[in-house]
């Protein structure tokens, strides 16, 4: 199923991030409502705290797992 892309901030105005181009990336509204406003994450193999994907930051070498 395809959804809708939405801007969305990518450290959110409620923590400081600005409102311009710069801080600003396309996700789909499924994921952007599911990260909210938080910066970081708990990794489900180490529960170890990690910070989320920053697309200005991060290379996107690997696609997301397929769950079978």
């Amino acid at each position: 199923m395809n959804l809708a892309m939405e801007v969305e901030h990518i450290i959110p105005v409620s923590l400081g991030g600005a409102d311009n181009e710069g801080n600003l990336a396309l996700a789909c509204r499924a994921c952007n409502l599911a990260k909210s406003n938080y910066l970081d994450g708990s990794d489900p193999e180490t529960s170890e705290q990690v910070r989320l994907f920053h697309p200005r930051v991060d290379i996107w070498a690997d696609p997301l797992p397929v769950r079978r």
